[in-house]
């Protein structure tokens, strides 16, 4: 058990979507949670991490940092995509080792397993058959997180963990078109034809791939259960272990958004990965943990989150147009 009151807890990405739930979570069970924004320190340089760990002297690092976005942000910056999250995997194991961290957790992405793999996928099934083209460069530092943890283990007996998570959706998420996943980026296009009355509302590919999604304070509260109780250095899987088509996605957004105009599908766009659903066994009998938001009531706190936030999203939208 490595209990997380009174200790300093260094959270990478704590200003970004998870990072932001994780710090609440950590600092409600006594931890004293620290994080940077991006602006104070570039995590894929090293002497600038150096002097992070340096300077903070962290009991356990969270690392939830990384470069990414949805399949339009992969396409746009493959190369920074691929460097930039190598960089980061290799500064913040050898700062944590170095600074004699207790505990890494590093938090990883289901976006590494093959869809050409019958699901849902059991964390056995992480090296065997590439992922998807859309999602190689992201994932392949996410299998990098996976082996450094492993390499550390071996030669230092360093203690890190690694967690695959499913897609997180919920308040707060990023809803910018060029930096969302596919629920932060379908619903602001729902609630404004709702808003509007528009007669439809086109989505990407078919609508026939399927996905898992976790609502992100969920998640949080796993990342920390992990974090207290789970020592080992083999990968963990958390999600909700079913998934959904995107076109079932699609409908329950319009209908929480109170949209009811068409739904179009512009085949002429990827679908991604056909099929992306985590086998959630291991984490239920290591740690008893599960799921407790229902969908449906998740995309209902975020989509009331959003129509909140839509002003402030209208006028960026209208910034960058103009820029």
């Amino acid at each position: 058990m490595n209990n997380v009151s009174g200790k300093k807890v260094y959270i990478t990405g704590g200003n970004g979507f998870l990072g932001r739930h994780l710090q609440k979570r950590f600092g409600e069970a006594g931890a004293e949670v620290l994080s940077l924004p991006s602006s104070k320190c570039d995590l894929s340089n090293r002497e600038s991490v150096d002097r992070l760990f340096s300077g903070v002297k962290p009991d356990i690092v969270v690392h939830a940092a990384g470069l990414l976005g949805g399949i339009h942000f992969s396409r746009l910056y493959p190369a920074d995509v691929f460097l930039k999250n190598l960089q980061i995997v290799c500064n913040i194991f050898e700062m944590a080792h170095k600074y004699n961290v207790q505990k890494l957790v590093n938090i990883g992405s289901a976006c590494v397993y093959s869809d050409t793999l019958p699901g849902p996928f059991k964390e056995e099934d992480l090296l065997k058959a590439p992922m998807h083209p859309s999602v190689q460069y992201y994932g392949f530092s996410k299998l990098a997180l996976l082996m450094g943890g492993k390499s550390f283990k071996e030669q230092f007996d360093f203690n890190s963990i690694h967690l695959v998570l499913a897609n997180l959706y919920g308040p707060e998420d990023k809803f910018d078109p060029e930096l969302s996943h596919v629920v932060s980026s379908m619903i602001p296009r729902f609630y404004e034809a709702a808003l509007k009355n528009l007669p439809e509302v086109v989505c990407w590919g078919t609508g026939k791939t399927v996905r898992e999604f976790l609502y992100v304070a969920d998640c949080a509260d796993a990342v920390f259960r992990a974090t207290e109780s789970y020592n080992d250095v083999e990968p963990i899987n958390v999600g909700v272990g079913h998934g959904i088509t995107m076109k079932e996605l699609a409908e329950t957004i319009a209908e929480v958004s109170g949209f009811k105009g068409k739904i179009v599908w512009d085949t002429t766009k990827p679908d991604g990965a056909g099929y992306k659903v985590t086998d959630i066994s291991k984490i239920r009998q290591a740690m008893g943990w599960e799921p407790k938001t229902p969908f449906k009531e998740g995309l209902k706190k975020t989509i009331d989150w959003f129509g909140g936030y839509y002003p402030e999203w209208v006028q960026k939208q209208k910034t960058k147009k103009e820029n």
